[in-house]
C-alpha cells in the first residue's frame, strides 16, 4: 500500500468516527468518564492499595473461594428457610425450653440426682451392672436334678444361702 492510500484510509476512519459521535454518544461517554473519575477518587481515598495484597493472598490460598462457597451455602439455607420451617423450628425450640424448665423445677428429679451422687449408691449400681453382665455372659450350667435331694443340695450351697438372705432383706426393706 502506498502512503497516499494509507492516509486516505485513516482520513475515512476519522470521518466515520466523527459521524458516529452524536450528541447522545458524547453525553454518555462524558458521563462514563465522570463516573470513572469518581470511582478512581474513591479508590484513592479508601486505602484499597492496602487491601489488594490481602485479597491476593486470599485468592492464592483458596480461602476467598471457600468463603464465597460458604456464603452461597448460607444464602441457600436462608432461601430454604420458609415461614413453615421457621415456625416449626420455633415450635421445637419452645418445646425444648418448656422441657428444660420442667426438668429444672422438678423436685423429684433433683432428689434423684442428689441420691445418685452418693458414693454408696454409685458402688451398688456398679456392682449390680457387673453382676448383670456376668450373669448375661455366663455359660449355662447343668441344672441340679429336679428332686427333693437336688433342692436340699442346692440349699446347702453357702452362696445360695447368702443370695436368698439378701433377697429376703431387700424384699422386706422394699415393703417398708
Amino acid at each position: 500500500m502506498s502512503e497516499t492510500s494509507i492516509q486516505s484510509e485513516v482520513e475515512r476512519v476519522i470521518e466515520g468516527a466523527a459521524d458516529a459521535l452524536s450528541d447522545d454518544i458524547v453525553a454518555r461517554l462524558g458521563s462514563t468518564m465522570g463516573e470513572g473519575l469518581i470511582l478512581l477518587d474513591q479508590v484513592s481515598h479508601s486505602n484499597l492499595d492496602q487491601a489488594i495484597p490481602v485479597i491476593n493472598d486470599l485468592v492464592t490460598s483458596g480461602d476467598l473461594e471457600r468463603g464465597a462457597n460458604l456464603l452461597r451455602v448460607l444464602g441457600a439455607a436462608g432461601d430454604a428457610l420458609g415461614d413453615d420451617i421457621v415456625g416449626r423450628l420455633g415450635g421445637v425450640l419452645n418445646e425444648l425450653l418448656c422441657l428444660a424448665d420442667r426438668l429444672a423445677n422438678n423436685e423429684n428429679l433433683n432428689r434423684l440426682l442428689d441420691f445418685l451422687e452418693q458414693d454408696d449408691v454409685i458402688e451398688t449400681l456398679e456392682t449390680l451392672c457387673k453382676a448383670t453382665s456376668e450373669v448375661r455372659n455366663a455359660q449355662p450350667s447343668t441344672p441340679p436334678p429336679a428332686t427333693i435331694m437336688g433342692l436340699v443340695n442346692t440349699m446347702k450351697d453357702p452362696e445360695m444361702q447368702q443370695s436368698l438372705q439378701m433377697l429376703s432383706r431387700f424384699a422386706s426393706a422394699f415393703r417398708r
